[in-house]
């Protein structure tokens, strides 16, 4: 008989409910929903703090030229990253490509630089290309893109 019971309880559990879940919240640091100024946190510095300056990067850092290039990706757009070690390194978006018209949970690429460093040549586009190998092999789109004024 407990069969039966257990049977009878499984069908009387309505069917047709929605999912009552709730969204799912970013985490702090994710990159989508970033202010544009993040909150300054002293445990995780975003550059190097002033006076940590001439001992870090070096003693002639504030006239140095030197500047670290990064990308990422994610469902916004695909960001070229700078960081000036005169400016203690703190990053900031030269520059965030993507096309209109695509749904794309997260842009990915590639990018290097010129010699003169300042200009980024990109091939970028949404990560579903890489489900279709006519697009995986030969679908992107490109750009040349000033680190300075974030044109391309």
């Amino acid at each position: 008989m407990p069969v039966i019971l257990m049977v009878a309880t499984a069908l009387a559990i309505p069917l047709s409910l929605p999912a009552q879940a709730a969204d799912p919240a970013p985490p702090k640091d994710a990159a989508q929903g970033w202010s544009s100024r993040p909150e300054k946190n002293p445990a995780m510095p975003s550059e190097v703090p002033a006076e940590d300056r001439a001992e870090t990067p070096g003693a002639r850092y504030e006239t140095s030229e030197d500047t670290a290039f990064t990308t990422s990706g994610d469902g916004t757009g695909f960001h070229l990253l700078v960081a000036d070690e005169a400016k203690g390194y703190g990053w900031k978006t030269a520059a965030t490509l993507r096309e209109d018209g695509f749904d794309a949970d997260t842009w990915i690429g590639s990018a290097c630089l010129t010699a003169s460093g300042d200009h980024a040549a990109v091939a970028y586009a949404p990560r579903t290309f890489t489900n279709r190998p006519e697009l995986m092999v030969r679908g992107a789109f490109t750009a040349v893109v000033n680190l300075h004024s974030g044109t391309a």
